[in-house]
């Protein structure tokens, strides 16, 4: 290698040294991201009166968090108790950070490097740890549970068609 600029061949081998030895750290920087974010929101949105936690951010192991969401019903809308997962799980081998809503499809966030630093993109762009909890958790932790309808239960008396309330 010449003391000149580094040929593609040097700097190819340079973004992997640094991809392998940043992503463990940016792992734990979007890990603490979102259990900073799941601490706030049950700051300042859970519920003091109810004895458990709605809202919990569980480590799993060195690379896996699962957040759960209990929504009570409101007898409104909602008329069953709601509980909602996302999985968060950080592959060290491909070096991608996924995030599973209720076991749907998945959300894969990448780790790359260029010549100086690795870094988190979304959509072709790069993206902070902060951000990435954002797009991870906003949804999940503020959009209503969609509607659910209450069980009826038939009266005695064995006439089919009367129903509680009626």
């Amino acid at each position: 290698m010449s003391d000149e600029q580094p040929n593609w061949v040097e700097r190819r081998v340079n973004r992997s040294r640094i991809l392998a030895e940043q992503s463990e750290d940016i792992w734990q920087t979007v890990r603490a991201a979102i259990q900073d974010a799941c601490n706030s929101f049950q700051h300042h949105f859970g519920q003091p009166s109810v004895a458990e936690k709605a809202l919990t951010c569980v480590p799993e192991n060195s690379h896996r968090l699962l957040v759960s969401n209990t929504i009570q019903p409101d007898r409104i809308k909602n008329f069953h108790t709601t509980k909602r997962t996302i999985l968060i799980e950080f592959d060290e081998d491909e070096f991608i950070v996924r995030a599973t809503v209720d076991r749907r499809t998945p959300v894969s966030f990448s780790i790359v490097a260029d010549d100086t630093h690795a870094f988190l993109i979304h959509h072709k762009e790069e993206i902070t740890p902060d951000r990435l909890s954002q797009l991870v958790l906003e949804e999940f932790l503020f959009s209503k549970p969609e509607r659910t309808t209450p069980t009826l239960h038939p009266r005695g008396g064995g006439e089919p068609n009367a129903w509680m309330g009626d």
